[in-house]
């Protein structure tokens, strides 16, 4: 998986590690004081390595961030980034879709539907006077569904660093993105079976490799999950050092097949995730030994991505890509206004003061590992 190596053991690899984790350590003891979280610390260090500060020379980046070196962490943070969204769902509480409030739903729904009946008739409208290369693709279209929706494990992350997650605001932040991230994912899951079965060689074939995953997870590894929490594991202890392996690959091969079968895989893991049961053992097992890992690579992933950006660049593009910029940046404004609205309009139509409803709508509008790992796809 990693060419047969131990990544760590190369002094390049491990150097980059030490420096992304000595510079977000010290970048974060003042960032936080600003209220930011940890995801904007990873990214500015990312952007501090890449070419538009240190990486800039070219020899160094030559020296520092080999191909070889970057590839093995790529790999390695990867890894690390499917056992977080698997471990974020798996702390999820399930119970908060059977029973939302009408103020979290409707706070769900305006500030993922506004942003979309803003932004794609904007888009189709100016369609013809865009740049070929954005005319033509479905790059728009992508962003606008993205950056309208809320990502329930990066807004979970956030408030929980924050210290948010048991006040008001932050429960009907959490109800609302949870409502918004699982129905958006059961609909492009649908929408991509639906693609992968019609544009298929064999559709029947692609359909039941489909029918037979959902099966799978439904019907075989939720209880297996149970199985294993309250069969083969005493109450209040954690999972065994083999029920822990047996789940740890159950979400890598969860993601893995997912990404074969065409989805993207990050939809196995956080499957995986929300069919098993949470709390006591899984989850608690989960944090107890996936915690330390995660918190060691993530935030490299996140360095990695920040990386590849190139400030320098902006001020050097020519007119066309100039145009593709200011392109994207309008349906990104777009994209975020149009939320900042419809959250803000279900807060005050369910008699909200103007500034809490501000907030959650804030609250709703946290970027973070999902959409990075998306653009990154």
């Amino acid at each position: 998986m990693f060419l047969g190596d131990q990544p760590l053991r190369f002094s390049l690899p491990l150097l980059l590690v030490q420096v992304s984790l000595i510079l977000s350590a010290a970048a974060h003891h003042v960032l936080r004081r600003l209220g930011q979280c940890r995801f904007v610390t990873h990214m500015i260090v990312g952007i501090f390595l890449g070419p538009s500060v240190l990486g800039h020379n070219p020899q160094l980046r030559s020296e520092l961030f080999s191909e070889r070196g970057t590839y093995i962490l790529e790999s390695v943070s990867l890894v690390a980034l499917i056992l977080f969204l698997f471990s974020m769902t798996i702390k999820t509480d399930l119970t908060l879709l059977s029973r939302p409030t009408a103020r979290a739903l409707a706070v769900g729904l305006a500030g993922s539907l506004v942003p979309l009946a803003v932004t794609l008739p904007v888009f189709h409208a100016l369609r013809p006077s865009l740049p070929a290369d954005l005319r033509g693709s479905s790059l728009i279209s992508e962003l606008a569904v993205r950056l309208s929706l809320s990502s329930f494990p990066v807004v979970a992350d956030a408030l929980a660093e924050l210290d948010l997650l048991n006040s008001e605001l932050g429960r009907v932040a959490l109800t609302a993105s949870l409502i918004t991230d699982v129905t958006s994912w059961f609909l492009r899951a649908c929408f991509a079976a639906a693609f992968l079965i019609t544009e298929a060689k064999s559709p029947v074939f692609t359909a039941k490799v489909l029918a037979s995953f959902a099966t799978f997870v439904l019907f075989v590894a939720r209880p297996a999950g149970r199985y294993i929490a309250h069969k083969r594991t005493p109450a209040g202890d954690l999972l065994s050092e083999g029920s822990f392996v047996v789940v740890v690959i159950a979400v890598l091969l969860s993601a893995l097949v997912t990404d074969v079968i065409g989805f993207k895989y990050m939809i196995g893991p956080m499957m995986l995730g929300l069919a098993l049961p949470s709390g006591m053992p899984i989850g608690a097992t989960m944090t107890e030994r996936l915690d330390s890992f995660i918190a060691l690579f993530l935030p490299v992933y996140m360095a990695l991505a920040g990386y590849r950006i190139d400030l320098a660049e902006l001020g050097l593009l020519g007119s066309e890509h100039k145009e593709k910029f200011c392109a994207l940046e309008l349906f990104v404004a777009l994209c975020v206004t149009g939320k900042m609205v419809g959250c803000v309009a279900a807060g005050l139509f369910f008699a909200m003061p103007f500034r809490e409803a501000t907030v959650l709508a804030l609250m709703l509008n946290i970027r973070g590992i999902v959409e990075v790992a998306t653009i990154n796809n």
